[in-house]
């Protein structure tokens, strides 16, 4: 019984650390079958501040608010999104926001789907800057 408990906790442990990082209106929901794989955005916090990201879907609709701790393991928003007939389909990119610790706007714009953001430090500008990685 022990070894079940045990068990059980360390999956639930590793399933809710996973469920963190995926990010989008339904980021944990089953697509339907024949979806390409890869349509997201990845984006790492290499700086020593959590930032927040706000973004939003082409058809306005909004991802909730989510914060990327730093030096966190890269969080990914989903970019399959249902249309007003319920069909997915995969969103050529979105609009990100990007706040720092001191709700200083990092990065405001367009973001590429399959286009990993890398949030890091400069040390010539001693900015925080937005990279393709």
């Amino acid at each position: 019984m022990k070894k079940v408990v045990v068990t059980l906790f360390v999956f639930v442990l590793c399933t809710s650390v996973f469920a963190a990082h995926k990010h989008g209106l339904k980021p944990t929901a089953k697509k339907p079958s024949g979806v390409i794989p890869g349509c997201e955005i990845k984006i790492t916090n290499r700086t020593d501040y959590p930032v927040y990201i706000y973004a939003t879907y082409q058809d306005g609709a909004v991802v909730p608010a989510f914060q990327i701790p730093a030096y966190d393991a890269p969080h990914t928003i989903d970019l399959y999104h249902p249309d007003n007939f319920g069909y997915y389909y995969c969103n050529s990119g979105m609009n990100i926001n990007v706040y720092g610790w001191d709700n200083s706007l990092i990065y405001s714009g367009f973001w590429r789907t399959n286009q990993p953001m890398e949030i890091k430090y400069t040390l010539s500008s001693k900015n925080v800057t937005i990279t393709k990685v």
